[in-house]
């Protein structure tokens, strides 16, 4: 009887402890998925205010009022809604480097100045002007820009730079945003050019760029272009523009979301999305 008593007593233990285990796991997986579920109602609640900032940028570029419209050479604005910090930029394509336009030294300066080895850099500028060329004669028309222009252009997509021999994921993030398909044209708009686009440019003098750039973050109408690149530049009003807005999440993540727009000048819609990611 002893002996029988202490094996019901043994065996209740075991199973009060695997009742205790299994109460365990359940409270754990519990706490995780609402730890997860939190995390993704952060992100949503996130990525819908990137959709407010990027429309309120919208309706700036929208506004009749040329004064109140923003800056288009990626300055970050800053502005709340829904109790939380909104980040917005806006970057003109036209100040950018153009991947289906530009002449082989400025593509050569560019990866020069965004740290690619000098072997590297001749050899991606290569590539590109070759897949130009190429795309040339397939086509039997002068290879152009995106934008209604005549012409099946070499890149469709600033992703397409990614593929290219030698190119690293470092490398591509450094570029791409001084890069793109969107502009058709050889030079850049130097009143919204990013500082590394100038920068990046066969014989800049970068004294010369920095004053220019201090000049035009003032707003200065009268500021001269520099004189060392002065081949390169030529100003290019409208386009397409990119607007890029980041959030950041309560639990110290930060979520972006970009669109690339052409603006139309009359009719309905009043613009045409381009890219969006």
């Amino acid at each position: 009887m002893r002996t029988q008593r202490g094996f019901v007593l043994l065996f209740v233990l075991w199973v009060l402890a695997l009742l205790a285990l299994i109460a365990a796991s359940f409270v754990l997986t519990s706490h995780s998925a609402i730890l997860a579920a939190r995390h993704r109602a952060d992100e949503i609640r996130a990525k819908a205010l990137d959709d407010a900032g990027i429309n309120r940028a919208i309706f700036a570029l929208l506004d009749p009022t040329e004064s109140s419209r923003w800056r288009q050479d990626g300055t970050p604005r800053q502005f709340v809604f829904g109790g939380a910090v909104i980040w917005v930029s806006l970057s003109a394509e036209n100040g950018k480097i153009d991947l289906n336009a530009a002449p082989g030294p400025v593509l050569e300066g560019l990866f020069i100045h965004t740290g690619a080895a000098p072997a590297l850099c001749e050899s991606l500028a290569r590539q590109i002007l070759d897949r130009r060329a190429a795309r040339a004669i397939s086509t039997g028309v002068e290879p152009a820009g995106a934008l209604g222009r005549t012409g099946d252009p070499a890149f469709t997509m600033i992703s397409q730079l990614g593929g290219l021999d030698g190119m690293t994921p470092a490398l591509y993030a450094r570029l791409k945003p001084l890069v793109t398909v969107y502009s058709g044209l050889p030079t850049i708009d130097p009143n919204t050019a990013p500082a590394d686009v100038l920068l990046s440019l066969p014989g800049g003098d970068a004294r010369e760029i920095a004053r220019f750039l201090a000049a035009r973050a003032q707003a200065q109408e009268n500021a001269a272009a520099p004189a060392s690149i002065a081949g390169f530049l030529r100003a290019a009003p409208g386009g397409a523009l990119t607007i890029r807005a980041e959030t950041s999440t309560p639990n110290g993540g930060d979520i972006s979301r970009s669109e690339t727009i052409l603006l139309k000048p009359s009719g309905s819609p009043p613009l045409i999305v381009l890219d969006a990611e």
